[in-house]
């Protein structure tokens, strides 16, 4: 269902956003507004959480595999050998807004293939600072749709979700949260890194990524590694 064709190595530098690391220190700068921008996020995520779409949206046989299939492409994108890649946060949010799309609209095989290129064309629109262009879409679905389709799905994507775009994500929340854990920077590096990779993990996880709010995912995350990296006094964990 969802394809990918052979893309050319790229050997420049990644394009759009910096590092976890990078993230978290422009947040920790700013501690205050974060807790701030926290207490937001969490006052606005339960109009995000899409539910159990599959069984109470779609009617065309979707199933989890075509959920997950998605989520590991996507992912795959972000890799530094393709021609443009882009950051994972942009894979996370365009996992989001598919998720809520599709609990808005049933959807065929290949709708659903359309649907989820769109959302991450509108995920990179929003967070990356160069776009690939409308090509470089329509090579990842190996010729099966024009351009034209592409800009339809994504009017019927953004008026479903009433543009609103700007979500949280698993990953800001836990950007916002471990600003106020006091650790050495190579620890919350180590901490950042292996979160990421569990808020990952979760995303290709339909029935984690569609149910659990992106709060609970993120304090998960957090409470799992710090458990494991053991380097966290009990006061500094208050």
């Amino acid at each position: 269902m969802f394809k990918i064709s052979t893309m050319v190595p790229c050997t420049g530098p990644p394009i759009g956003v910096g590092s976890a690391l990078d993230d978290f220190q422009y947040v920790a700068g700013c501690v205050n507004d974060a807790g701030d921008r926290l207490r937001l996020m969490l006052a606005e995520e339960d109009a995000f959480v899409p539910g159990d779409y599959i069984v109470n949206v779609q009617t065309y046989g979707m199933d989890k595999r075509w959920r997950e299939t998605i989520a590991e492409r996507f992912f795959q994108l972000t890799g530094f050998y393709y021609i443009y890649h882009f950051s994972r946060e942009t894979a996370l949010l365009g996992l989001s807004l598919l998720d809520r799309y599709l609990s808005t609209a049933s959807v065929t095989g290949d709708e659903c293939h359309l649907a989820a290129l769109s959302c991450l064309n509108i995920a990179i629109k929003y967070c990356e600072y160069e776009q690939p262009r409308m090509c470089y879409f329509l090579s990842l679905a190996n010729g099966q749709f024009e351009a034209k389709h592409m800009q339809m799905m994504e009017q019927r994507v953004l008026r479903s979700l009433g543009l609103r775009i700007n979500q949280p994500t698993p990953s800001s929340f836990a950007r916002a949260m471990l600003t106020y854990l006091n650790v050495t920077e190579d620890t919350m590096e180590e901490i950042l890194e292996s979160v990421q990779y569990l808020i990952e993990l979760a995303a290709c996880d339909y029935d984690i990524s569609a149910t659990q709010k992106p709060s609970s995912i993120a304090l998960g995350s957090i409470i799992s590694v710090i458990n494991r990296v053991g380097a966290v006094d009990p006061e500094e964990r208050a």
